[in-house]
């Protein structure tokens, strides 16, 4: 039985090179958790380490991820260094920030998100773990 989930073996890099054990207190955050568990760098440390976490997937995928992943902390919000709104293109695991996906636009469509700042994401995140 497969216990990894990522596309490109990142959990099982991570694992077998700097985390092989149960860690107490063990906590991720996944940018891009698509439904949770297609392409998931962080559900088998959740599922066999019993790692808490934080999962942020601003896409319409959001629904399947707060059902597949309901111990985890899950915003559907995107994540960037300016507080503006901002036009996201998505679709499934293809998705990301407009200038950053200009050359995949036939990949999705675009909406508009709001935008949690990386520093406001991880002052949320440290008054959880206080």
């Amino acid at each position: 039985m497969n216990y990894f989930y990522s596309q490109q073996g990142e959990d099982i890099y991570i694992y077998n090179n700097f985390i092989n054990k149960i860690v107490p207190d063990g906590t991720f955050i996944e940018l891009g958790a698509v439904d949770g568990v297609i392409y998931s760098n962080t559900k088998f440390f959740e599922d066999k380490l019993k790692f808490s976490g934080t999962l942020i997937e601003p896409t319409n995928q959001y629904a399947n991820l707060i059902q597949n992943r309901p111990n985890c902390n899950c915003y559907n919000v995107a994540v960037n260094y300016t507080n503006e709104k901002v036009k996201f293109l998505g679709n499934f695991a293809t998705a990301g920030l407009v200038p950053w996906m200009k050359n995949l636009k036939i990949f999705g469509i675009q909406i508009h998100k709001n935008i949690m700042l990386m520093e406001n994401l991880f002052a949320k995140l440290s008054k959880k773990a206080i």
